[in-house]
């Protein structure tokens, strides 16, 4: 037994209190040479602030754009003024008040900022994480630590320079699962704090508690935390002694406890049961800040064994290494057990066919580019035209088709291969400079995204709150024998935050790989969430009775491309009587005549896309499946992209099936399955399966004994 007596002395006692009394109440600023300064502020009692950033860069921001708004109005006024005859007021006059409006604006800018980033504060209390702001009125929000779900951040250029980024924390709560977030915090607190709140989520978790100063209890263990060990100058014995424990009877305990009987799944396979627990709660009770990262992991590799990696990382690793001029040290936030990365050719491939795949704006973007070509045309056309029709109704036949219509033809074709050319040029450099340093890691219970040069974003999905695996292939990356990997999860809604009061629903699938080769696709599910990387064939294919009914669903029922056919259709009969009508004129005329030459050059394209809306249906038909066993169902839905679901039995929320008259008719059902998704349900689904097939897998779904 050992000796305690010396708790009770006099000098001990009056010890062990400065300890507490200077734990409590942290000055703002702490030497360099006292051992708490090596403790990042998040982890620290309190009330803290974001960085002064805050308000300075935001406040000189919002102060050039004043100036400039301001001095581009005045020169405006000035030469309008003069223009009417002279100035109201003697310049120089004018001049100083408008310097004065706009240094009184500036300096309503700079208060309101200052005092939005003077009253907002967050805090570590024992149970939960909260968020003050709010001059006049004042807002609390605060989240248990039990109900994190995520701890995400980005960083824009400006910032990563100054070394601070925003922080958003979620939660689980359904469709009212609002986001809490954090602007303007130093790297080196955020990644403090990202740990600190996995760690109190585990303890509370394991039924343990937190006290203020963050120190661990769990089973009768306790474990202080990085700020109380060095509050004790760093000793852990001694922390332990101040907070009335022996470290030897604590160690033992804790021996006892986490003791494993030979033949029982180990702690790092998830074991279940009491004794699992107390072991988790005890190992996740470390402090915040200890090197997790140190031990060695699996990493994605090329077919020759050379570890994955692209140009980009080299320059990314630099900037993560500088940390910015406030970024601090770095902060590791748990063990890593495997991390894959983009390979030039999967940077380059990535990044030209997410070009690719966007020629939906790309041809918006022709069409703006268009528009303001006409508008600026506009007027010597029209002079052109009224000249062809003085010449009379044949000459403008003859030579509007031969020489107008042929050169603004020509004209637009040029214009918009270069406005395409541009944006694609545009659209590449910018999906490279998002995925560039892209990396995807297993970080203990979580999946850990970063990706991006100019604005880095970090993203972390719980693999508890995984509902699902979804393999796309677009077109281009079915070609090229690739897929994007995503995670469909429990969204959340970006709705707090002190100085961000927007609510917008987040997606509901994180993409854990933009470009992966499909045959890399096991390996990446094992080493990223080997939960999921399940073999599972799809032998259910559709009724044959589906290769019909989908050319008729998709190539007419549901095509957009068929019923617009119709209108063209309807509007060229109607201006086809319009032209026999008596007593039209020659202006009537021309634009009747270009009516009837834009028509023949549109059914053609009508009749591409039907073909390729049929072409797509049989492909569908093709590629279509689904199956199940006893744990995971999968469904692929194929045709010119195919996508596949891969989701676990115990997520599928519930499952129905639906038939129309006509499916009734044709003895088939649509099947579906839900799955949580907070904001927005996920739903899976595979049409026209036979009846007997649905009624098994509706079979499949019920809950088991």
């Amino acid at each position: 037994m050992a000796d305690l007596s010396y708790l009770d002395a006099p000098d001990w006692q009056a010890y062990r209190q400065r300890v507490l009394t200077a734990a409590a109440n942290p000055p703002e600023k702490i030497p360099a040479t006292d051992p708490r300064s090596s403790v990042p502020e998040a982890l620290r009692p309190g009330r803290h602030r974001v960085h002064p950033s805050f308000f300075w860069y935001n406040a000189l921001l919002v102060t050039v754009v004043l100036c400039v708004s301001m001095g581009v109005s005045l020169i405006g006024a000035i030469t309008e003024l003069l223009s009417d005859g002279g100035l109201p007021l003697p310049f120089a006059l004018m001049i100083v008040l408008a310097v004065g409006l706009v240094v009184l604006l500036c300096a309503i800018c700079f208060l309101s900022t200052y005092l939005s980033w003077r009253f907002m504060s967050y805090e570590l209390t024992p149970e939960e994480i909260s968020v003050h702001s709010g001059v006049i009125s004042k807002k609390h929000f605060h989240i248990p630590y039990q109900r994190v779900q995520a701890v995400n951040q980005e960083m824009k250029l400006v910032q990563r320079l100054i070394g601070v980024c925003n922080v958003k924390i979620d939660n689980a709560g359904g469709s009212s699962n609002d986001a809490m977030r954090l602007n303007y915090l130093r790297i080196t607190d955020a990644e403090a704090l990202r740990a600190e709140l996995y760690r109190r989520k585990k303890v509370l978790s394991d039924g343990g508690s937190i006290d203020q100063f963050g120190n661990a209890v769990v089973r009768g263990v306790v474990v202080p935390s990085a700020w109380m060990v060095a509050n004790c100058n760093n000793d852990p014995d001694t922390a332990l002694r101040v907070l009335g424990v022996d470290p030897a009877q604590n160690a033992a305990l804790a021996n006892s406890l986490t003791a494993r009987p030979s033949g029982e799944a180990s702690l790092a396979a998830g074991s279940a049961g009491p004794a699992g627990a107390t072991a988790a709660g005890i190992a996740s009770a470390v402090n915040a800040t200890a090197a997790f990262g140190a031990a060695p992991f699996a990493v994605a590799k090329e077919s020759d064994g050379t570890v994955k990696g692209n140009v980009l990382d080299i320059a990314e690793g630099m900037v993560h290494d500088v940390r910015g001029l406030f970024g601090g040290e770095e902060i590791q936030t748990g063990r890593v057990t495997y991390e894959a990365r983009l390979s030039n050719k999967e940077l380059l491939f990535s990044a030209l066919s997410g070009s690719v795949e966007q020629m939906g704006l790309m041809f918006l973007g022709v069409l703006a580019a268009l528009a303001g070509i006409g508008s600026f045309l506009g007027s010597s056309f029209e002079d052109y035209m009224d000249s062809m029709i003085a010449q009379g109704v044949g000459a403008v036949v003859d030579s509007a088709v031969s020489q107008g219509i042929g050169h603004v033809v020509l004209f637009g074709v040029g214009v918009s291969a270069v406005v395409i050319l541009i944006m694609w040029v545009l659209s590449t450099i910018g999906v490279t400079l998002k995925y560039g340093g892209f990396v995807v890691r297993r970080r203990e219970g979580r999946i850990e995204i970063e990706h991006g040069i100019l604005k880095r974003e970090f993203k972390g999905v719980g693999v508890d709150r995984v509902q699902g695996v979804v393999i796309k292939q677009s077109l281009v990356r079915k070609l090229l024998g690739y897929c994007e990997l995503s995670v469909s999860k429990i969204e959340s809604v970006d709705a707090s935050g002190g100085n961000e009061g927007s609510a917008q629903p987040v997606s509901p699938t994180t993409v854990i790989h933009p470009f992966a080769r499909m045959k890399d696709v096991p390996d990446l599910l094992a080493g990223l969430i080997p939960e999921y990387a399940a073999s599972l064939e799809a032998p259910i294919r559709p009724a044959p009775v589906a290769l019909r009914r989908a050319i008729l669903r998709r190539s007419v029922l549901q095509s957009g491309n068929f019923w617009t056919l119709v209108c063209v259709v309807a509007v060229h009969l109607v201006l086809l009587w319009v032209a026999g009508l008596p007593g039209l004129d020659a202006e009537d005329q021309m634009i009747l005549m270009y009516a009837f030459n834009v028509f023949p050059a549109l059914y053609p394209i009508f009749g591409l896309v039907f073909l390729g809306n049929v072409v797509g249906s049989v492909l569908w038909y093709r590629n279509s499946s689904m199956g199940y066993d006893r744990n995971f169902l999968k469904v692929i839905n194929g045709g010119f992209s195919t996508t596949t679901d891969l989701l676990p039995r115990r997520k599928i929320q519930f499952a129905q099936t639906k038939q129309n008259p006509f499916q009734r008719m044709a003895k088939v059902s649509r099947v579906q399955a839900i799955t949580a998704g907070g904001f927005q349900k996920t739903k899976v689904e595979l049409w026209d399966v036979a009846e007997q097939d649905a009624w098994e897998y509706m079979q499949w779904v019920l809950p088991r004994q």
